[in-house]
């Protein structure tokens, strides 16, 4: 199988930044500015479309457990 590929991809992301080392910030200067050292919090989501060239073989591995097994390439 070798052809064109258009599609769409869905995604949900959350992503948290911690300070590099915490263990090496003295108490004193979290408690004199506390904001600069707190968490950030992001989240984001975002749909895709896709185009791509794709090539995939089919070939029957452990036929009668599985329908088929297909290995897929793309290029993007």
């Amino acid at each position: 199988m070798l052809g064109p590929g258009l599609g769409y991809d869905v995604s949900y992301y959350r992503l948290r930044i911690d300070a590099a080392a915490p263990s090496t910030v003295p108490i004193g200067a979290v408690l004199a500015n506390p904001a600069a050292f707190q968490s950030v919090k992001l989240n984001g989501g975002a749909l895709t479309l896709n185009f791509a060239l794709t090539g995939g073989v089919k070939f029957n591995l452990f036929p009668k457990l599985y329908d088929g097994w297909q290995l897929n390439a793309r290029l993007g």
